[in-house]
């Protein structure tokens, strides 16, 4: 790991009370599971594309719910 790096990483564990190690794990999951969502969604932009006036609205809607859950279980990572 580049020292750089490493100083962020050793600053962000000391203000969430966690070993370096606990940091990295915790952030890798973090970012593990907002790209497995994101993976689920393989093809969503076509199905969009194909669906009728209301169904697509409904699939806008639902993804913007995703996101926002998303957001924000980042944004009370950050908050730890």
């Amino acid at each position: 790991m580049q020292p750089a790096l490493k100083q962020r990483v050793e600053a962000m564990a000391r203000a969430n009370n966690r070993s370096l190690n606990a940091e990295i794990v915790s952030r890798l999951e973090a970012t593990l599971a907002v790209a497995e969502s994101e993976l689920a969604k393989d093809g969503w932009i076509s199905k969009v594309k194909s669906a009728s006036g209301a169904e697509r609205i409904e699939a806008l809607e639902g993804r913007l719910t995703s996101l926002e859950v998303m957001v924000a279980a980042l944004r009370g990572f950050d908050e730890k």
